[in-house]
């Protein structure tokens, strides 16, 4: 986006996070008239733990207020609350990490004065507490599954889907933390958006590929990435960040309750009216915050390719990348400018449409920058989710100019 219409954006992202604080802490307040006595009511922070939102929203009966002791006022004595260890024996507590016991699917005591303790009736459990991972200071790794978290995993059709998190982020942390380090560098004014709205991220490995990277309202501040590709590396996460990071970001702009919609957002979007252009319908507000994820990728490549920073491989990555981004936002971009009789825009207000606009001029400004490299390439055998080693097999690296 340009600097002035940035200005604004950011604005109206700090105005919906602000309105997701004051909901969470109403919601607390009514289900815990006395929390307010025990945590800080003016640390942010607290407000944005993704589990909580998470803990709010579940089908589960979870007892909020002990997803916040590691908010607790330091003055607080934890004493002998009652927690459930999972099936692998572990106990998870935002903002405090991972309590690894011998005890799988038990009712256990806990307690913290001056050191924690768990207890099994009357007998003192061993435990090993592994610390919370975090890049930046800032934004915590997931390296356990987190039992609260399961239920976002699931297929087309509503169904679990078994996925493996600890070796699959062992594996790719520092690639992660590497993109975060670019993205920070390369694409700094995304990045403040990005400060002020994702707190964890969660790798995850799904080899069927029924459940894709994502990011839920339900559970606002987390971003989940699927790195079940074996060559992924810290091109991919920067995509997958700007992706699904992107949509927090959108999701905290639509709470400040923008007025850019002429049509309710829920109304489904088809080329031409036709229901058959699209193997699925989407909702306006989901083509909306698709185009504004497109709009961070191009941000965000944008910014790591004109460093001259990576490799041929990576460069040559990065290019496959934003060539396919580009392809989707041209066929959305299309979908979403359609006039009526009047010569106005379908679907948005002026608001939306400066919006819109925004991500065009982004849009070119890398056809601008690349397009003489991206214009040759073939993308004919991409699956779904990009796939750098069929990019290869049309796009051979010997035979291509990064100048």
């Amino acid at each position: 986006m340009g600097h002035n219409k940035e200005i604004t954006f950011i604005d109206k992202v700090n105005e919906g996070t602000v309105e997701l604080i004051d909901s969470i802490k109403l919601i607390l307040y009514k289900k815990y008239p006395t929390i307010f006595d025990e945590i800080d009511f003016e640390n942010d922070e607290i407000y944005l733990e993704p589990l909580l939102f998470a803990g709010l929203n579940s089908k589960l009966e979870i007892d909020v207020n002990n997803l916040l002791l590691g908010y607790k006022n330091k003055t607080i004595v934890i004493s002998e609350i009652e927690l459930k260890t999972d099936e692998n024996g572990l106990l998870y507590l935002p903002n405090i990490g991972y309590f690894h016991t011998s005890v799988s699917n038990e009712l256990v005591q806990f307690s913290c004065q001056d050191k924690y303790f768990i207890k099994s009736k009357n007998d003192v459990i061993d435990f090993k507490l592994e610390e919370l991972i975090k890049i930046h200071d800032l934004f915590e790794v997931v390296t356990q599954p987190i039992e609260l978290l399961n239920e976002y995993f699931f297929d087309e059709f509503g169904t679990d889907v078994p996925v493996e998190i600890t070796e699959v982020t062992n594996k790719h942390k520092a690639h992660l933390t590497f993109a975060l380090d670019n993205i920070k560098k390369y694409a700094p004014d995304w990045y403040t958006l990005l400060k002020s709205t994702v707190r964890k991220m969660v790798i995850f490995n799904d080899p069927s590929k029924k459940r894709n990277s994502f990011a839920t309202q339900s559970v606002h501040g987390c971003a989940f990435f699927n790195a079940f590709q074996e060559n992924y590396n810290e091109v991919f996460f920067i995509e997958d960040i700007a992706h699904q990071c992107g949509h927090v970001i959108f999701n905290a702009y639509l709470a400040s309750k923008p007025d850019i919609f002429r049509i309710d957002k829920n109304t489904d979007i088809y080329m031409n009216g036709e229901r058959n252009s699209y193997n699925e319908p989407r909702a306006l507000y989901v083509m909306i915050h698709a185009m504004y994820t497109y709009d961070s990728i191009f941000t965000c490549f944008n910014g790591c390719l004109e460093s001259e920073t990576f490799s041929d491989h990576k460069t040559h990555e990065l290019h496959g990348r934003l060539t396919f981004t580009l392809l989707k936002f041209e066929r959305d971009y299309e979908l979403l400018s359609e006039i009526d009789a009047k010569g106005k825009n379908k679907y948005f207000k002026n608001d939306g449409l400066e919006i819109l606009n925004q991500f065009k001029q982004s849009y070119n400004q890398c056809i601008s920058n690349w397009g003489r490299n991206l214009v040759k390439l073939n993308l004919e055998n991409q699956p779904y989710n990009f796939s750098y080693s069929k990019f290869l097999e049309l796009n051979p690296i010997q035979k291509y100019a990064f100048k």
